[in-house]
């Protein structure tokens, strides 16, 4: 009686509230902000200086000039 009683109860009790909790919250609330956060601000801020060297470099042909070099 003590080997079937400790192993029904201990067993699905951890393994059902530890899975979902900590899979739920965990997944989409570091994938949600973390993704679109970080490839936001990270596209748009490599463009915008490699635009500024170009058109310093060049004038006005800076993108046949910048893509050239």
């Amino acid at each position: 009686p003590a080997a079937p009683a400790k192993a029904a109860p201990a067993a699905p009790a951890k393994a059902a509230p530890a899975a979902p909790a900590k899979a739920a919250p965990a997944a989409p609330a570091k994938a949600a902000p973390a993704a679109p956060a970080k490839a936001a601000p990270a596209a748009p801020a490599k463009a915008a200086p490699a635009h500024h060297e170009n058109r310093s470099q060049g004038g006005g042909s800076a993108k046949h000039d910048g893509h050239s070099h």
